[in-house]
């Protein structure tokens, strides 16, 4: 507990035996307070010039008991130069003005002397303590370790120890004639050390001499340790009690730690700005420090109902101001109650209230409390204030923090109780082990809520919360360039230079290094914002109303405004790109026929311009994700999302006194808390938030000045109230739409949404931040306010304007509300039929970000599709069917868009030169038919791609349960933080010009795809379910099957939809309509003639004997079974056939496969040159566990399981097929090889019909493409914030 201290016999402090622990307590606090009489005689001699004489090593012994070469002895007068002969341990000090501190000039060996006697007096103490508390049934044994407690109190120790640690021990000021040292006859000072130091101050001014003397920090940093582990190891309620009284407890806690910061910079030599604690201080200083607030934790934790005397006192000019409003509470802790004998019980057994059964039997009596203005004295709340400010170390600021959580639960433990529910509180008290479950007494809990709840120490609490989160702010702010910076660095471009691999390889380990080191710093910024917010959030879920009201206006004011929601503005204000460029949408061009322009992933904005509005939108997200507290929520969603928005002029501010209380369901007056737990549907939805003091507000308008009483420490509320009025609109008030704005800020992030990626990447962080908010609340909620059901209402009972005059329409006229050029419709527009469709608004919005066009490699573009968006629109619509029907038609619109986009993307690639995929020149085909096959090709990669190579394949899923169940894909997921800060970190592809990096781009874009496609049957199922398969898909954890039936998945957060089964056709299925179809099964007997065989012979594995026919042409050599056959391309099938030796020129098909499942090549082995016959290898990849005719596995198979779901993997098998010579080989292989290419690029080219026929689907005729392409972009304003 006290660490070891490093012992030698010859220098022990507590060198030799000692009859009893009593003994050497008494030995080591005699030492101690002669070790402090010296140090300080010493100290006023060397002010007035008495020299030092050298000590004797017997002199050191009766001093310190151990030899020593400390300086301090008999002094004797110095000669007339009195500063020549001081000693050089003990310079004479400068003459220093009242408000100085310094530390006490003492010798090495005098410092750890002290800080050892401290250390062992403390460790005697709290062993003796806790011996007696276990012996409690040995009454001798028991008094022996009592008698070493009580002496230490009949000593003083606790108060020694306290005048070292603040001063008083040194103070020249406070002295008597009668002070001697106390120690025992042999270890007495010679006669010239017993003079007085009164005496010795006579010559002395003590108005030059004000000076703060305090010990070295190292005494002072064990002092304060060993009164911290006094308190938290006492077993006894009496020995704690005897800890907390007379008053010390209070002097440590206001110990002057100011003062050691001024004494530690005077001894370094800094002369510093002096108004900034503790800042600039050394090691010991810091370690001091964290000594302390450890110390004040000590004590909170055992603050409860018995000890709570000792912290929070009432002074005597305290009583009831008659005039003061005053609440009748039932004292139920009356003064006879509280005599029990506790005098040997452990804390733990103390009960501070009387049982149930006694409250019968007790009188209560009623008292006149007043509960607004109770003035009470607490030191220890209001000095772990002062380590809550944001320059602290985080781990004295977060404990100081605790500390102060702790004080405002104990103001609301037992709120419930008095509106008459018995609720259980035991293990939500502050501390888990002293403190019992029973609650403060309502007298008490009024006053620490009072205290704490004053207007100047909530900014005290909560201001440094916020001031950190802006210094995070801006950390990010800088990061988001710098992460800017190093996506647009690129790896040089290779050369012919021989040393050119090995300068990529080191380029390339650098950018790597730097995009790592990056990531890591940003990461270290968000998990200090997370802790912030939950910092904050621990504050909020005390439940204290009052104290809620003041942080929620704060966090307005100070956070909310200037930094999540006004950057949004500025980024639109000083962007000037135009807004066919701003907002353009290769998508929709490309649905259009127009000609998509390439990509450039150099094109993007200024990155001074967009950073600010990114740390915005992430500090957003993080808010709605770690905040739980319902009114902020409602608040900030209300700030956002709501068509109106308070006026920036004119709004009306209210001042008024802390409400601290409110009358309960029984009429008595109780603590204002917020609802405990409250689930239920109608708290979700309810719109009423805190009172913020509307309802006895002292108000004035802006601008009009006049006296409020107690305006010094009283609440003020502008923002909060404005925004619960809006928030609290049913559509009746027609004077809150003429006083209100439009929301600009609702506006602005819905715009992000559509802007273009290829210039920002502000997109899908506004997702994060839009699926984080519609998440955190209710769905009906989310619903009314972003629908603006209520401005609607408002809207159709007031159709008509023609009532207005000129002058009052251009009064309602606020479409420059946020600055030159920015398209926000006037109030006069709200809610009608032009401008006030706020769900085409909305799901319009979420249509351009929920499957966008990025920039890819080499000028391509890559189809992006956001869960977390979708997971947002659908928390939007769960609860509105009409919106629900706007959402089907607009996103199986995007999906028609994405299908024509997927259906361009072999174009695209084309740019890549690939030659394992592109066709073999032939003469007999032009330029165009190779290129049409090279994009079958690719399509088919895509989407089926082989075991080598990773395609949309691989991303379908089945039910494991059903085999025969639609294909499924991940639909949508609620956004985390770690996915919002991988976003934020994502870097392009290192190579990003390899055909490798285009091909991987292209997949995900047919992922994106085919969620896109479930997404819109999950839409499509909400008029069959009523909604129900949309709020299930909400919460997560399923996967909706075509006919709208729900599977648990166990996957809590992921939704699941299925693909069109129209799908599987053109991507599985053999087409029957085509002229090159032939129908071939093994077995069956086909014809040869003038089709080109190719004669082979194959390895017979026993398992595929039965294949063969038992007259057969085979040959065994060395145990194996050779089997003669033919090679030949029939339809789109690779078939070996047995040739039927009665009849002429047909064959009997051994085995037959689909040609676009394999792949050829040629064995490259050396051979010897004996041996003619060559090797084809032809490798097949298929679905199916069972290979066909003579195929067989390289490895045993084995699905990729997920949850529920078994992915659609493809394994491969192959077989060796032998050719008389390298000339038959070569034949078979160009052949093979070309006939393979076609039936993969034929498959290409049905599921790029497939795409196209999907894009049609449903579409109207488009007439002028121009014309609607010009529709979209006025549809989407440039925003004028």
């Amino acid at each position: 507990m006290f660490g070891s201290a490093k012992k030698k016999k010859e220098n022990s402090i507590t060198e030799g035996k000692h009859k009893s622990p009593l003994d050497e307590l008494n030995f080591l606090l005699d030492r101690l307070e002669g070790i402090i009489f010296h140090t300080k005689l010493s100290y006023i001699k060397s002010i007035l010039g008495y020299a030092e004489e050298k000590p004797t090593p017997q002199r050191a012994v009766s001093l310190f008991g151990r030899k020593s070469n400390a300086s301090t002895s008999t002094p004797t007068k110095a000669s007339p130069k009195k500063n020549d002969a001081a000693s050089p341990n003990f310079k004479t000090p400068e003459k220093r003005k009242e408000g100085d501190a310094m530390f006490i000039p003492m010798t090495s060996d005098s410092v750890q002397n002290t800080v050892e006697i401290i250390r062992r007096v403390a460790e005697l103490v709290v062993f003796a303590e806790s011996a007696a508390a276990s012996q409690t049934d040995e009454k001798k044994e028991s008094e022996k370790y009592i008698a070493v407690f009580d002496s230490f109190f009949e000593r003083n120790g606790l108060a020694l120890i306290t005048d070292i640690l603040t001063g008083a021990s040194f103070d020249l000021r406070n002295n008597t004639g009668e002070e001697r040292v106390n120690v025992n006859a042999d270890q007495s000072p010679k006669k010239n050390d017993m003079a007085s130091i009164e005496e010795l101050l006579q010559g002395l001014d003590m108005e030059e001499h004000k000076c703060l003397l305090l010990p070295p920090l190292q005494i002072a940093t064990q002092a304060i340790q060993s009164v911290s582990i006094l308190v938290q190891n006492v077993k006894r309620a009496t020995s704690l009690f005897f800890i907390l009284s007379n008053n010390h407890i209070t002097q440590l806690i206001n110990a002057p730690l100011e003062k050691y910061n001024i004494a530690d910079r005077m001894k370094r030599g800094d002369d510093g700005d002096q108004l900034s604690p503790r800042r600039s201080g050394s090691a010991e200083l810091a370690e001091l420090s964290t000594h302390f607030v450890t110390f004040l934790k000590s004590l909170a934790l055992r603050m409860n109902v018995e000890t709570l005397q000792f912290f929070l006192t009432y002074p005597h000019d305290s009583a009831e101001n008659p005039e003061t409003t005053t609440a009748e509470i039932s004292n139920k802790n009356s003064e006879d109650s509280a005599e029990q004998d506790t005098e040997d019980k452990p804390l733990d057994e103390v009960e501070g209230n009387v049982t149930p059964e006694e409250e019968d039997e007790v009188e209560s009596e009623a008292q006149n409390i007043p509960y607004e203005r109770i003035r009470v004295e607490f030191p220890l709340y209001e000095r772990a204030l002062e380590f809550c400010s944001d320059h602290n170390d985080s781990f004295i600021r977060i404990t100081a923090m605790n500390i102060c959580l702790n004080t405002l639960r104990l103001s609301v433990v037992g709120s419930e109780e008095d509106e008459g529910q018995n609720l259980d509180m035991s293990g939500d008290s502050p501390d888990g082990v002293l403190h019992n479950a029973r609650a403060l007494p309502i007298r008490e809990r009024l006053a620490i809520a009072q205290f704490v709840c004053s207007p100047r120490r909530v900014e005290r609490l909560i201001s440094p919360i916020f001031t950190k989160l802006a210094q995070f702010w801006g950390i990010m702010e800088e990061q988001y360039r710098e992460l800017d910076k190093i996506k647009g660095q690129r790896l040089p471009k290779p050369s012919d230079d021989a040393n050119a691999d090995g300068q990529l390889k080191t380029e390339k380990a650098k950018l790597s290094a730097k995009r790592k080191k990056a990531e890591d710093s940003f990461s270290d910024t968000a998990a200090c914002v997370q802790d912030e917010l939950l910092l904050l959030e621990d504050v909020l879920s005390v439940g204290l109303s009052t104290l809620n009201e003041q942080t929620i206006e704060m966090m307005f004011a100070t956070f909310v405004y200037p930094l999540l929601l006004q950057p949004l503005l500025l980024y639109f204000q000083r962007s000037t790109v135009p807004s066919n460029v701003l907002y353009a949408d290769p998508v929709f061009q490309s649905y259009l026929g127009i000609g998509v322009a390439d990509s450039s992933t150099k094109a993007g904005e200024n990155t001074t311009i967009s950073a600010p509005a990114k740390s915005a939108l992430f500090l957003l997200t993080a808010v709605f994700q770690f905040l739980t507290n319902r009114p902020l929520l409602k608040l900030l969603f209300t700030a956002l999302f709501h068509p109106l928005s308070p006026s920036s002029t004119g709004e009306t501010t209210i001042h008024v006194d802390p409400e601290i209380v409110r009358l309960g369901k029984d009429g008595k007056v109780v603590l204002r808390v917020d609802p405990l737990n409250d689930d239920s549907h109608e708290a979700k939805i309810n719109r009423e938030t805190y009172d913020f003091g509307i309802s006895s507000a002292k108000k004035r308008s802006s601008g009009k000045s006049r006296s409020i009483e107690n305006s010094s420490d009283s609440c003020v509320f502008v923002l909060s109230p404005a925004l619960a009025e809006i928030l609290r609109f049913n559509g009746e008030d027609g004077a809150l739409v003429a006083k209100s704005r439009n929301n600009p800020y609702r506006t602005a992030i819905f715009q992000c949404f559509g802007l273009s990626s290829e210039l920002s990447d502000l997109s899908p962080l506004a997702v994060f931040a839009v699926d984080a908010a519609f998440s955190a609340i209710d769905g009906e909620f989310v619903s009314e306010i972003v629908f603006g059901v209520d401005v609607v209402t408002h809207a159709n009972k007031h159709q008509s304007y023609g009532a207005l005059s000129e002058k009052q329409i251009d009064r309602l006229d606020d479409r420059d509300i946020g600055g030159a050029g920015i398209g926000v419709k006037s109030r006069f527009s709200l809610g009608d039929d032009s401008g006030g469709d706020y769900v085409t608004e909305v799901l319009g919005s979420f249509q351009k970000c929920l499957a966008k066009a990025l920039p890819g490699a080499k000028g391509t573009w890559k189809l992006d599709y956001k869960v977390a968006g979708a997971h947002a629109v659908l928390c939007a619509i769960q609860r509105n069917p009409v919106a629900q029907k706007k959402a089907e038609e607009v996103f199986c619109t995007r999906y028609r868009e994405a299908s024509a986009f997927l259906s361009t993307i072999p174009q695209s690639l084309e740019r890549f030169e690939d030659s394992n995929l592109r066709p073999s020149h032939d003469k007999t085909n032009g330029e165009d038919d190779r290129r049409k096959t090279y994009q079958g090709i690719l399509m088919n990669r895509i989407f089926r791609g082989d075991a080598q190579s990773v395609a949309l394949l691989d991303q379908l899923m089945r039910l494991k349960s059903e085999s025969s169940s639609s294909m499924f894909v991940p639909v949508a997921s609620r956004g985390t933080y770690k996915m919002l800060c991988k976003q934020s970190c994502q870097f392009p592809l290192l190579e990003p010009g390899t055909f490798n990096a285009a091909l991987q781009e292209a997949v995900e874009s047919a992922c994106s795809w085919a969620s896109m496609d479930a997404f819109c049957k999950i839409l499509e199922s909400a008029e069959r379910t009523n909604g129900a398969s949309i709020r299930r898909a909400v919460a997560g954890g399923i996967a909706m099957k075509e006919d709208s039936a729900i599977v648990s998945t166990y996957k809590l957060g992921l939704s699941y939809g299925p693909v069109s089964r129209s799908l599987e056709p053109p991507m599985f299925d053999e087409d029957t309509s085509s002229k090159s179809y032939i129908d071939a099964e093994p077995g069956s007997v086909v014809s040869l003639v003038g089709r080109t065989a190719f004669p082979c012979v194959c390895e017979v594995p026993p398992a595929c004997a039965p294949l063969f026919s038992p007259e057969g042409a085979k040959v065994v050599s060395q145990g194996i079974t050779w089997q003669s056959l033919y090679l030949v391309v029939l339809g789109w099938n690779l078939v070996l056939a047995e040739p039927e030796r009665k009849s002429s020129g047909n064959g009997r098909v051994v085995m037959v496969c689909r040609l676009e499942n394999l792949d050829v090549g040629v064995d490259t082995g050396d051979f010897p040159q004996s041996a003619a016959a060559r090797r084809l290898i032809v490798s097949h990849d298929g679905q199916g566990e069972t290979p066909p005719g003579l195929f067989m596995f390289e490895s045993p198979p084995k699905r990729r399981e997920e949850g529920v779901f078994v992915h659609l993997s493809k394994f491969r098998t192959t077989v060796d097929i032998w050719f008389e010579n390298q000339k038959a080989l070569d034949l078979a292989f160009v052949k093979v090889k070309r006939f393979v290419a076609l039936a993969k690029a034929h498959r290409g080219h049905l599921l790029q019909d497939y795409l196209l026929q999907q894009a049609k689907e449903g579409a109207d005729v488009v007439q002028d493409k121009q014309q609607v392409t010009n529709e979209r972009f006025a549809a989407q304003p440039r925003a004028s914030f």
